[in-house]
């Protein structure tokens, strides 16, 4: 290593030195490239997701930011990504896609569509206490 330093010294003078390996990352095949299309089917599938099965948050609005979208308690993440996966083999079973994992799935989530979250289990957004909130007023 010594000499390969003194070599790049004498041929380059005082530069950064980047080994040989820095162009070649190695790609594993089992591995599912996330490109623009990818995200934007993610991104797609889980705000038709949100406008199918999603409910509408209860505050306003203080900025011009997305309106929030919560999903029911019984859903979560994994049970989504199960439905995705599900439509990705029913749609594009013709074509040799690779799908996401778990967690690539998540990722896309967050970034993509943070609006769109899922209500905790104590929150009272049922009908029937919608409905009495709307007696009330």
């Amino acid at each position: 290593m010594l000499k390969a330093l003194q070599k790049h010294l004498l041929t380059n003078g005082l530069e950064d030195r980047q080994h040989g390996n820095m162009k070649n990352i190695p790609k594993l095949k089992s591995r599912a490239f996330v490109d623009l299309e990818v995200a934007e089917r993610v991104k797609n599938f889980i705000l038709n997701y949100a406008e199918i099965h999603g409910l509408p948050s209860p505050m306003r609005l203080q900025d011009n930011s997305d309106p929030i979208i919560y999903l029911e308690a019984q859903y979560n993440y994994s049970s989504v990504f199960n439905e995705y996966k599900k439509c990705i083999e029913d749609n594009f079973a013709d074509q040799s896609m690779k799908s996401i994992k778990y967690t690539t799935f998540w990722r896309l989530w967050n970034q993509l569509t943070p609006h769109v979250k899922f209500l905790n289990t104590s929150s009272d957004l049922c009908e029937a206490c919608e409905c009495f909130r709307l007696k009330l007023q």
